[in-house]
């Protein structure tokens, strides 16, 4: 299994998304890329807020990467990212919006909004765990011959 950061440690990858079918696709897409990684999932924007808040105040480590569904209830995933990118602790973060919306005026304003990555979610299951997995790979650095050796 692939060794992320200094001495083994684990990715830390955060997903905000309300549909529990895309978590265990993204799970599976994981697994499928062979990626040690710790995923904590929020089904609501609000939650995220609130996680991201006590981390701070915590002092815990930002995540390696967030994965933001865009259409999200009630805080959607524009206001998610638009907190995200005001607190300094997060701003490095990448943030890779993950979602089934092709409009290019939400791609717009998530890369205005500083967005790392938008990910239009693929139809079908292969071109999904392709798409999602060379993606992760890429936001982590992780693209070339030796990151993609088990």
């Amino acid at each position: 299994m692939y060794e992320y950061g200094k001495a083994g440690e684990p990715i830390r990858l955060v997903m905000i998304e309300d549909n529990p079918g895309d978590i265990l696709l993204v799970r599976e897409v994981l697994d499928n890329q062979n990626l040690a990684c710790e995923m904590q999932t929020y089904s609501t924007g609000e939650a995220a807020v609130e996680a991201f808040g006590r981390w701070m105040a915590e002092g815990c480590d930002a995540p390696n990467l967030v994965l933001l569904d865009w259409n999200l209830p009630m805080i959607g995933g524009a206001t998610v990212l638009r907190k995200l990118r005001e607190w300094s602790y997060f701003r490095s973060t990448p943030v890779a919006i993950l979602t089934s919306s092709r409009s290019p005026r939400d791609r717009d304003e998530a890369f205005r909004l500083g967005a790392t990555q938008y990910i239009e979610k693929p139809l079908d299951l292969d071109s999904f765990i392709d798409v999602v997995g060379r993606e992760v790979r890429e936001l982590l650095g992780l693209t070339g011959a030796a990151a993609a050796a088990p």
